[in-house]
């Protein structure tokens, strides 16, 4: 596995648990869950562009999520953290 494909599973593992935690309504989990996966894809297929795009959304959503009390802020942190390591990763 390499950098990006563990930091993409490490995100995917995370926001996972968020969904498991049964806190967020099934659209937005789902909506968080499927950038990510979009954002694993991209960088499977090597376009890094996209996956930033992915990514980004991930964060901002997750930032929104969090100051709006709808998640914990620190698996929001966590989750925003391991965004940030990903495209990190895939810029190089």
């Amino acid at each position: 596995m390499n950098a990006c494909s563990g930091h993409a599973a490490r995100l995917s593992l995370l926001i996972q648990r968020i969904l498991d935690a049964e806190v967020l309504p099934d659209a937005d989990g789902m909506a968080l869950m499927g950038a990510a996966e979009a954002a694993r894809r991209s960088l499977e297929e090597g376009d890094t562009a996209a996956a930033r795009r992915y990514v980004e959304h991930v964060a901002r959503f997750t930032e929104a999520l969090a100051r709006a009390g709808a998640i914990d802020v620190r698996d929001g942190c966590a989750v925003m953290e391991a965004a940030g390591r990903l495209l990190d990763a895939a810029a190089g």
